[in-house]
């Protein structure tokens, strides 16, 4: 083999490895454990329960039983979203309420998303407006 591929060869050798230690020492260390009475203790996040939807719903799906309370981050908790300390008996209140633009697994639950039981229902969604 050629001397100058020989030397090519080692200082890529010699650049992958550096380069591979340097990321390894600046990956993130883990978080500190808080250790109390030989436990480790996680750090308290304040929780608040919002309704979510559990399955994908389309435009003009019926709510029947789709809702399930979640625990949210106090902190992420948006206006807008319904909180069992606000309604703690909405489970039941959303129960016949229509889809009126398409909601997702998971996602908050909003009044501006439903029309109630009851109401008309082509009037109210934006494409007939």
């Amino acid at each position: 083999m050629n001397t100058s591929r020989l030397i090519i060869l080692g200082v890529a050798v010699t650049t992958a490895i550096g380069a591979g230690y340097v990321a390894k020492q600046m990956s993130a260390a883990p978080p500190p454990q808080i250790i109390v009475d030989n436990t480790p203790v996680e750090p308290a996040v304040k929780l608040a329960d919002v309704l979510v939807i559990q399955r994908d719903m389309g435009v003009g799906s019926v709510i029947a039983d789709q809702l399930a309370w979640q625990a949210w981050p106090a902190d992420g908790v948006r206006e807008g979203f319904i909180t069992r300390d606000v309604e703690p008996e909405a489970m039941n209140t959303f129960i016949g309420a229509v889809a009126r633009l398409p909601m997702f697994a998971g996602e908050p639950l909003r009044r501006t998303k439903l029309i109630d039981a009851g109401q008309a229902f082509m009037s109210s969604i934006p494409a007939f407006r």
